[in-house]
């Protein structure tokens, strides 16, 4: 596997020009230019799947009980989950079977562009079919693009949504998240061995850039994000079962009840506390070292 280009001329950067997040090893044949692949996604047919909405009932179910390291993997909101097993099996197959089938649970927002909260900075190419949130509790959350094929463009439209998702997280939970994340392509979903090599690519790209305890998880923790990327935009949940709980307001930063004791567990080791938006905003500086484009 290659890693996919960057903005740099030479294509030898390890970050993206923006300075977004650190890039994730993806396909990418090399053979358009940057330009001639930005082109080809405007211009093209868009490729985006029928957007299906999380139902009330799924949403209190989730947000209650929380997953559990033994319970079967779930795809949500079902109606996409039968889509995608009746429409794309292959997908289907492969997300059910990601952290071996246990315990996963993969949100596909109906359009993730519809997070109002969410700042990102790089519009969805019409290549991109979805994106996919996968939870579990002992494992990094991931945040999953898929595409028809993978350029540049999709690669920056995916850290982008990443950087805006994680900053949102880790802003509500006080505890500094980093997300597994990349770009899935045809090839790649159609093949479980190309699939399976490509998280695995993915994962060691995140804990080669990171620090460490972000992409440390539990139950209490991996609950509390579930709520709070659940609960950003409530256009996102179907109007016959809102949310009990409303999403916290923009730009506030919430310590859920839930993460109380990890957050405490992480101050009582003396491992890494991070206090207000004034240090998180030097952290992700420090992470991502790189200036936004204008």
């Amino acid at each position: 596997m290659s890693s996919t280009e960057g903005d740099d001329s030479d294509g030898s950067g390890a970050y993206f020009s923006e300075g977004d997040i650190p890039c994730s090893l993806t396909k990418s044949d090399g053979s358009e230019s940057d330009t001639e692949s930005e082109m080809m996604d405007l211009e093209g047919t868009d490729m985006l799947l029928t957007p299906f909405y999380l139902q009330g009932d799924e949403h209190r179910n989730i947000t209650a009980n929380g997953l559990s390291p033994s319970a079967e993997s779930i795809i949500l909101p079902g109606e996409m989950s039968h889509y995608l097993q009746t429409r794309h099996p292959d997908i289907h197959s492969n997300l059910m079977q990601l952290h071996g089938g246990r315990g996963s649970m993969v949100y596909v927002p109906a359009s993730i562009t519809n997070f109002h909260q969410l700042s990102i900075s790089h519009p969805r190419p019409n290549s991109v079919l979805f994106d996919a949130f996968v939870f579990h509790p002992s494992k990094p959350i991931m945040l999953l693009t898929f595409s028809t094929h993978t350029k540049p463009r999709v690669s920056r439209y995916n850290a982008s949504v990443t950087r805006a998702a994680m900053m949102f997280v880790t802003s509500n939970l006080q505890d500094t998240t980093t997300f597994v994340h990349g770009v899935i392509d045809t090839a790649t979903w159609e093949c479980k061995t190309l699939f399976a090599e490509m998280i695995r690519e993915f994962e060691t790209s995140a804990e080669t850039f990171s620090v460490p305890i972000s992409l440390q998880m539990n139950e209490n923790k991996c609950r509390s994000a579930i709520k709070v990327l659940l609960n950003i935009d409530s256009s996102q949940v179907n109007s016959e079962g809102e949310p009990e709980e409303q999403h916290p307001s923009a730009g506030m930063s919430v310590c859920l009840a839930e993460n109380s004791n990890t957050f405490s567990g992480v101050l009582g080791r003396g491992i890494l506390t991070f206090f207000g938006n004034a240090v998180r905003r030097h952290i992700y500086k420090s992470l991502f070292p790189y200036a936004k484009k204008s």
